[in-house]
């Protein structure tokens, strides 16, 4: 489905929606018959259920899983409260036709509207810099803080403020080495084109003194990779570990090209030796599945799943894409079968056809700092 027929179909379904649900409301008005609480709860059941049945029908023409998503958040912020509005409207004229309780209910819908303007055009861009504390044996802990820089999921289809806030404000953090956990570009191969040159712009000030370290993810394609390898200097895993000293200690980083490399992550985790801080770099927190026995990986970091994107309070993310407990794909630092694992919530959002939309859930870039309990924070 190309985008101009993704924008149709979302008019168009959007349409549908606020007709099924307006025409129960125009069917009542016309008969003189009052609007209760009922009626309204049955009006945004219409809505939803002429935009759901609309969707799964233009599945056979293009419509994905995150495309459907997009149509029933449309259904939530756009076709309920326009209908919603109707009801409020008929209130207004006909005195004593619209009851309290179908009033409140109307008015509740109606601030669907605005709730999605909120995910859609403010807490997406609402940038926040994460920091965490990860201990490390005292064999390992060296004298000085490790401080680790975490970009993940820019996922981008243009290069706009947001995204050299984002750079901006990893570098201001002074990270000693930065990981970046793929997925940087999403968008089509004519706006790959247009902004490849200021996206590797970008992303060539990303540096620190132990290096940047990168892995593909889901979107990452090989023009992807030919073009950092070309621009950025940053040093690209693909099943490879780079070992390297950084202030006074032995790192020794694997990056993991895909979620199929579990027996390359288990392989670096038996390595002898006990003084090197180890790090494995994974696209998806899922990798932490495959390491079982003895832990000795110091710290996975990876992306991914982008928090959830909307976190329901109490609940957490309802969809992550993740096999990870539901707590660790939510984003943060957490322990896993005796492994820290912090995984970021990301810069960007899914787009195509989903929902571009964050909820309790806002961007981030992040700095980890490796010390022991007797080493103090800078």
């Amino acid at each position: 489905m190309t985008p101009a027929v993704f924008l149709a179909a979302q008019i168009l379904i959007t349409a549908l929606g606020v007709a099924a649900g307006g025409g129960l409301l125009v069917w009542r008005v016309r008969r003189r018959l009052p609007v209760t609480a009922a009626v309204a709860v049955r009006a945004g059941i219409w809505v939803f259920a002429a935009m759901g049945a609309a969707s799964i029908v233009a599945a056979g023409v293009g419509l994905h899983a995150f495309g459907i998503m997009r149509m029933l958040f449309l259904a939530g912020v756009v076709a309920a409260p326009v209908v919603c509005a109707m009801i409020l409207v008929f209130g207004a004229m006909r005195r004593g036709a619209l009851s309290r309780a179908a009033a409140a209910l109307a008015l509740c819908g109606v601030l669907g509207a605005p709730l999605g303007a909120w995910i859609t055009w403010a807490e997406p861009f609402d940038l926040r810099v994460e920091t965490a504390d990860v201990v490390l044996p005292a064999a390992r802990a060296g004298t000085q803080p490790l401080r680790i820089g975490v970009l993940s999921d820019l996922q981008c289809e243009s290069v706009g403020a947001h995204e050299r806030r984002a750079v901006a404000e990893l570098l201001a953090q002074r990270p000693d080495v930065v990981l970046v956990p793929g997925d940087l570009f999403q968008g089509t191969p004519q706006e790959w084109e247009l902004w490849r040159a200021p996206l590797m712009e970008l992303l060539a000030t990303v540096r620190a003194p132990g290096g940047v370290f990168f892995v593909p993810g889901d979107v990452d394609d090989a023009a992807m990779i030919r073009a950092l390898r070309g621009n950025t200097g940053w040093t690209i895993l693909l099943n490879d570990i780079a070992d390297l000293r950084v202030r006074g200690r032995r790192v020794r980083i694997l990056g993991l090209m895909n979620r199929a490399s579990s027996e390359v992550a288990r392989d670096f985790e038996g390595l002898r030796g006990e003084d090197d801080v180890r790090i494995v770099l994974s696209h998806a927190p899922d990798t932490i599945l495959a390491l079982t026995g003895r832990p000795r990986v110091d710290l996975i970091v990876a992306g991914h799943t982008h928090g959830g994107q909307i976190v329901i309070p109490g609940f957490g993310p309802p969809v992550t894409l993740s096999h990870v407990p539901r707590a660790i794909a939510a984003g943060g630092l957490h322990a896993y079968a005796g492994r820290a694992i912090y995984v970021s919530r990301g810069v960007g959002v899914e787009r195509r056809q989903a929902p571009r939309v964050r909820l309790f859930c806002p961007p981030e870039v992040s700095l980890l700092t490796l010390r022991s309990d007797s080493v103090q924070r800078p």
